[in-house]
């Protein structure tokens, strides 16, 4: 089971790090609205073909109910906002929006449940921001667009993160292909009229945008987003906040070299100080509790 669940990691790290550079890609030839809507619909008949040849039966229960609807709209709000920022924002800088993750969720937490940070934890929560502030800073330079663009993404990481918060309460009983399936039927409609109201593709379609857009459906959000369901459900929440530090740091190189994006100093800075700010206040507790193990043992050797 261990070497399972380190694949699923290792996977989950490099679909998530080639992702903000496909969505780019997918609107190449389509409309951001088409462009989430073709990929969506493709991974739902995808499901659909998997469900009806394995015979598999969706869990129906309460829990179940309460997990697709806050699923689905994770997806709807989370995605429309990422694509729609996308249009703007390089891949990149998408990526190390969505690295600050686990410390929206523990804010979240807090917020919602009453969950409490240490003093060192709120520091780190202000250095990070900090380190947004110089990418902030950096947009504010580039113009209202690419600041629009930039404050779109954020509120994507917003709703990713509360509805990982909220999930991770209820699906405890509910298996991570029932996750999968009941999420990407909720948020179907949703796509479907983005689709409507913001429609529009290129007379000739390019073949990178089709691929980009399947390779999105079968890996981004089919195996992708079932990787992410079967995570939550096995690993602690350390772990799993370590895949935002790591993505962003490989999205930023993948950026660099396959699609040519230029960044400048400020926002290399910037992206620093955010992701160590996010990796130490991850692996606070590890350290904190290997100090506690550390002094009790200093004391009875004393």
């Amino acid at each position: 089971m261990k070497l399972l669940i380190a694949m699923a990691f290792i996977a989950e790290v490099v679909i998530w790090s080639f992702t903000p550079l496909g969505i780019n890609w997918s609107m190449k030839s389509f409309s951001f609205g088409e462009a989430m809507f073709w990929r969506n619909l493709t991974a739902v008949l995808l499901v659909v073909v998997i469900v009806l040849l394995g015979r598999y039966r969706i869990s129906f229960s309460k829990d179940a109910i309460k997990c697709y609807s806050v699923g689905g709209f994770q997806l709807y709000a989370a995605m429309t906002c990422v694509y729609l920022g996308s249009t703007v924002v390089s891949s990149g800088t998408v990526a190390v929006i969505h690295g600050v993750m686990p410390i929206i969720a523990a804010i979240c937490s807090w917020f919602f449940f009453g969950t409490r940070q240490s003093k060192l934890r709120e520091f780190l929560i202000l250095i990070s921001f900090a380190g947004l502030l110089l990418i902030f800073q950096n947009k504010l330079a580039q113009g209202q667009k690419a600041l629009w663009g930039f404050w779109v993404v954020a509120m994507g990481v917003f709703f990713h993160a509360f509805c990982s918060t909220w999930i991770k309460k209820y699906n405890q009983s509910v298996l991570p292909f029932d996750q999968l399936v009941g999420s990407l039927l909720v948020c179907l409609p949703g796509y479907a009229l983005n689709a409507f109201i913001w429609p529009g593709h290129s007379e000739s379609i390019d073949s990178v945008a089709v691929w980009s857009i399947l390779l999105l459906a079968v890996f981004g959000s089919l195996l992708g987003f079932f990787l992410f369901f079967f995570l939550l459900q096995h690993i602690s929440s350390v772990t799993l906040g370590l895949i935002s530090v790591l993505t962003p740091v490989i999205a930023l190189w993948v950026g660099v070299v396959l699609n040519q994006e230029v960044y400048s100093w400020v926002a290399y800075v910037g992206s620093f100080i955010t992701l160590v700010s996010v990796a130490c206040f991850i692996l606070e507790p590890v350290f904190k509790n290997k100090r506690q193990v550390l002094a009790a043992l200093i004391k009875r050797v004393n």
